[in-house]
């Protein structure tokens, strides 16, 4: 994992030294528990990439290629161990988006166990700055899926009726607002691959982006 760049680097958010991680040829700060690649966010907004409604995803063992519907790659997501740099071991294995030329867009914190289908997981939505979105939760007994704010408030809900009349080889995950199910937030599909439709502007959409994420490493790694 380690490289031989034993030069010292500071780290440019907070000035601590970094590792080399040649595995990624990145540096990674153990402090802001942050690689070099990322950008220094002063000012937030919603990048175009996520405002479109519609998104396929390829699925690959460490990676994820995401295409808009005319068929062209606009992104893609890689999977990075961070076990030996973090505190909390729960989000462990972080999985980054990248844009088209190769700038950091958004990330997804999980954890090594989430393929662990008899225990709970969860999952850390961040924009490009690394501010958290939200976080992506999902009961193993009840295999009930929730979607919490940044205040740990539940917001969203997997539609407990979505799946029922669906073929084995084409399951639907539909998110709707915990207290009135006509309001529908966004659906994902499974059938080669994952395709995910953002039906409202009331939900990030980074969350959706990283639903797919999860659902894939929960359900289908």
């Amino acid at each position: 994992m380690f490289g031989s760049k034993k030069k010292k680097r500071p780290c440019k958010f907070c000035d601590s030294n970094v590792e080399y991680m040649k595995q990624y040829n990145d540096y990674f700060c153990s402090k802001c528990e942050r690689f070099l690649s990322e950008d220094i966010v002063k000012e937030i907004k919603l990048l175009p990439i996520y405002k479109l409604k519609k998104y396929n995803f390829a699925a690959q063992k460490y990676a994820y290629i995401i295409y808009n519907t005319l068929g062209s790659r606009i992104a893609f997501a890689e999977k990075r161990d961070v076990t030996k740099f973090v505190v909390d071991k729960n989000y462990n294995i972080r999985y980054y988006f990248f844009n088209d030329v190769n700038r950091v867009i958004g990330s997804v914190d999980g954890s090594s166990r989430a393929s662990n289908k008899i225990s709970d997981a969860s999952w850390k939505i961040f924009d490009y700055g690394r501010n958290l979105r939200g976080e992506i939760k999902h009961i193993a007994k009840a295999d009930l899926w929730q979607i919490f704010d940044t205040n740990g408030e539940i917001i969203a809900i997997r539609d407990p009726e979505d799946s029922q009349s669906l073929k084995n080889k084409m399951r639907q995950f539909t998110f709707i607002h915990p207290e009135n199910r006509e309001e529908v937030y966004f659906q994902t599909k499974r059938k080669a691959g994952f395709t995910l439709q953002l039906l409202s502007d009331k939900l990030d959409p980074h969350i959706g982006w990283g639903f797919v994420v999860a659902l894939h490493q929960r359900a289908y790694a």
